[in-house]
């Protein structure tokens, strides 16, 4: 199911490569997981997976978002579920441990993250509910017409050029009845963003946009809109009791942003320590008109 970047991306998409991927990302999760005193046992237990949970979903407010948008979604039980933009694949072992006998499909561009997907699940004995391929979201050609129940996709889409196309595609393979919810980065309207904040080397290599674009896109590509907000601290659900098991020192500042990434970050928290409201975070969950 490997997919290059589509034309347009390829331009930039080895500048964004710099800023997330750090090499032998894997072996240094493990290794500090070790170092912490969790065991293979505990690894390979019911709960595996929250070891990882302070880094491999590195989205704002961690596994508290991921519940938030899962209960906007309801899946079902046996349901077929694409992660569209899963980096290291922490959302799609939540669904995994969340839901009874989900199949879920992790897409990612990354070829270092679905290494670190791929190891990670292998290490938590969920590779018969979880597998990952490399691709690009505006390109979904390999998967066919509606082959999924559910569609996620948490902080991917803000990297996405063509997000009309993203949003198309997600239509496509959803099935009739399908939902697709996103969990994003999103601009405030009329606020100038930050040149420090594009991963590229251009603020025109941004493609962080504002959250109505999303709400037309949707509609475009063809999707009722079941949901939408742009959400603060106090819509977001608490993390299960299970995720203070997460191994403190594996986080996404340390380990997760390469080192082009790095010096921008610290930026970006200085920036958010000053209270300039660039910047925001936006829920939609939307449905593909039909019933299966």
């Amino acid at each position: 199911m490997t997919t290059a970047p589509s034309p347009e991306y390829a331009a930039v998409w080895n500048k964004l490569q710099l800023h997330y991927n750090e090499p032998n990302l894997l072996e240094t999760i493990l290794r500090k997981v070790e170092e912490a005193g969790v065991t293979k046992k505990d690894l390979e237990g019911p709960n595996g997976w929250a070891y990882f949970s302070n880094v491999d979903q590195y989205h704002n407010a961690k596994q508290g978002a991921t519940e938030t948008l899962l209960e906007k979604l309801n899946i079902t039980r046996g349901a077929a579920v694409v992660d569209l933009g899963c980096g290291m694949g922490g959302v799609a072992r939540a669904i995994v441990a969340k839901y009874q006998d989900v199949k879920v499909t992790g897409l990612d561009l990354s070829t270092e993250y679905v290494r670190v997907a791929k190891g990670l699940t292998e290490t938590v004995k969920m590779t018969g509910s979880a597998q990952f391929f490399n691709g690009d979201m505006q390109d979904l050609s390999r998967i066919p017409e509606g082959a999924f129940d559910f569609a996620v996709s948490m902080s991917a889409a803000m990297n996405v050029p063509n997000k009309l196309t993203f949003f198309k595609e997600a239509f496509r393979v959803l099935k009739a009845g399908g939902k697709l919810g996103i969990w994003d980065l999103v601009r405030v309207p009329g606020e100038e963003m930050p040149d420090f904040y594009t991963y590229y080397s251009s603020p025109s290599e941004n493609f962080i946009e504002v959250f109505d674009k999303y709400l037309n896109y949707a509609t475009e590509a063809g999707f009722i809109i079941n949901f939408h907000k742009i959400v603060d601290g106090s819509d977001v659900l608490t993390a299960p009791e299970v995720c203070k098991l997460a191994v403190q020192e594996v986080s996404f500042n340390t380990l997760m942003t390469g080192a082009n990434g790095r010096p921008k970050m610290a930026d970006m928290s200085a920036t958010n320590a000053a209270g300039k409201p660039w910047k925001q975070t936006g829920m939609l969950v939307c449905e593909k008109p039909g019933s299966s």
